[in-house]
């Protein structure tokens, strides 16, 4: 078996925050031995022989690898690995930068899916959620004006939510999917901008042609017809929860003609938009 010695090497231009089980009371009780965040960039390598706690590490923007003596694991943004206690790993930056946020839990306790599962990787939709509530906390920590206990019991509740939702959720799914689940949510957040598949590609450092073969492959349609369909989609909640003109939708959603709206949102809806509206509202 492969064997490391027990390392941290942590650039000056990585800017981190974190807070231990001496620091926070309430998560101490709970479970929690640290908590915290790191915009990683230059340099941020963390090798552990045997961790006395499990750990769940969430990327949020850019990418890092794990490594265990028998595999690595490519963590992309929108990615959740967890590591049980015990298990030896080592994780490094792989490119130019790589936001995280973690927790730690204490092994002593009984956790669900932690032991018998190993090394697990999957996606989430918290990662961004816990870094801002992890940040809400140190805040709340550090600074008198924000000591606000109400307000620390929901982050602490909010906190748990995340920890507990994700070690129930039990699908594996591989990179690639992981790659394209990301993607399509970077792409759901600026549906109203002039895409071109180069910028698309450049969402998941890729270059076009590998994105055609991804969205080809994985999802049966070329970039722009996932695109398309996204908009659709984002224009019926839209047309089915507002009163806007339905110029205005066809805005929101990137058609800057409403005649190619109208016929698109036909094409893959089956209806004009005035007409889905209606029958949504009968």
């Amino acid at each position: 078996m492969q064997e490391w010695p027990e390392l941290c090497d942590v650039s000056s231009l990585c800017k981190q925050q974190m807070f231990n089980k001496a620091d926070q009371s309430t998560l101490s009780t709970l479970g929690y031995i640290q908590a915290g965040y790191c915009d990683a960039a230059e340099k941020f390598s963390m090798y552990r022989q045997d961790p006395d706690f499990h750990m769940m590490l969430f990327t949020t923007h850019g990418e890092g690898i794990l490594h265990t003596p028998n595999e690595s694991f490519q963590l992309e943004a929108g990615s959740l690995i967890i590591v049980p206690a015990g298990q030896m790993n080592g994780f490094d930056l792989n490119g130019d930068h790589w936001s995280i946020a973690w927790v730690m839990l204490d092994a002593k306790l009984k956790w669900p899916s932690l032991k018998e599962s190993g090394v697990y990787l999957q996606t989430t939709n918290y990662a961004g959620v816990l870094r801002h509530t992890i940040e809400s906390l140190l805040l709340n920590m550090q600074y008198s004006q924000f000591d606000d206990q109400a307000l620390e019991k929901m982050l602490v509740d909010q906190l748990q939510h995340i920890v507990e939702q994700s070690l129930h959720r039990k699908t594996q799914v591989s990179a690639v999917q992981m790659r394209l689940q990301h993607f399509t949510y970077l792409l759901s957040q600026q549906l109203h901008k002039n895409w071109n598949v180069e910028q698309m590609a450049a969402l998941i450092f890729c270059s076009p042609a590998h994105l055609y073969r991804l969205t080809n492959q994985w999802l049966g349609k070329s970039p722009m017809q996932h695109l398309q369909t996204l908009r659709i989609e984002r224009a019926k909640q839209t047309l089915e929860s507002q009163n806007w003109s339905i110029n205005d939708v066809a805005l929101q959603v990137g058609f800057k003609d409403l005649a190619n709206f109208s016929r698109r949102f036909k094409t893959l809806v089956g209806q004009s938009p005035s007409a889905y509206r209606a029958s949504k509202r009968s």
